[in-house]
């Protein structure tokens, strides 16, 4: 079985590690998996096993949720945001995965969720449409806002 997991991991790397661990586990179970990440690079994980792809990373602005920065402190650009569904539309594409998982989404990383419904979207489209999964780390607090329920 071909398994995909992305995580956007925006502020710390505990979702990455989470991840991570997820992806490992299919691996000693016989299958290939390949963990996307979306956050900063984080060298202390050990990702040997699992087939690692690192997008154009970006980040929070601290913990406002509603900005996110590039590598260098900046806005993120468009042209950055447009590489990194480039990547995950040719990822999709290639690999044809029997399973898709995100990590946390659709219940977070709304900020993202452009590029998450670009590529739930092409993995709907698929002629084998793969199983698709969200894997939840945190206990979700209640929205703030009842029109985000």
């Amino acid at each position: 079985m071909t398994v995909i997991i992305v995580v956007m991991h925006l502020l710390g790397s505990g979702h990455l590690a989470r991840a991570l661990v997820l992806a490992k586990a299919f691996v000693t179970a016989g299958h290939k998996v390949t963990l996307v990440s979306g956050g900063m690079p984080v060298a202390h994980l050990d990702t040997s096993g699992v087939d690692f792809v690192q997008l154009p990373p970006v980040r929070s602005d601290g913990v406002n949720f509603r900005r996110l920065l590039e590598e260098t402190g900046e806005e993120v650009a468009s042209k950055t945001l447009n590489a990194r569904a480039g990547q995950l539309a040719d990822l999709l594409e290639k690999q044809k995965p029997d399973v898709l998982i995100t990590e946390l989404y659709p219940f977070g990383r709304r900020i993202l969720q452009d590029e998450f419904r670009a590529m739930l979207g092409q993995a709907l489209a698929l002629p084998k449409k793969p199983l698709i999964c969200c894997s939840i780390r945190d206990i979700l607090a209640p929205p703030s806002k009842p029109s985000k329920a």
